[in-house]
């Protein structure tokens, strides 16, 4: 756990966004039970919704603020360098999923 929780740092994302939050959360969830990476919007973002007590689309708008970050041009390699695959344009949230998912299992 404590490389997921480094995880922030490692992407230079601040922890004041709320969606690195949702990000953890879903990371534990799917490190758990990795099938519900399969369809996230129905597994993962439900319990995550329910755990935070906010909006369902909450947890996958403020995701996608955090993957914004992410893609910044001076924080953009430290994403591609955890990706298993090339990464050449901004990932989804499911995508973005996958690639910290495999990182925090393999990497």
């Amino acid at each position: 756990m404590d490389k997921l929780h480094s995880l922030p740092a490692l992407l230079q994302i601040r922890r004041s966004y709320k969606g690195v939050s949702y990000l953890l959360a879903s990371l534990e969830l799917a490190l758990e039970n990795e099938d519900l990476l399969l369809f996230p919007g129905q597994t993962i973002f439900p319990a995550v919704a329910k755990r935070y007590h906010v909006n369902l689309c909450c947890i996958e708008r403020d995701i996608r603020t955090v993957i914004d970050h992410c893609w910044h041009p001076e924080s953009r390699q430290a994403l591609r360098n955890l990706a298993p695959y090339p990464l050449n344009r901004k990932p989804t949230v499911c995508e973005f999923l996958d690639i910290l998912y495999w990182y925090l299992l393999c990497g």
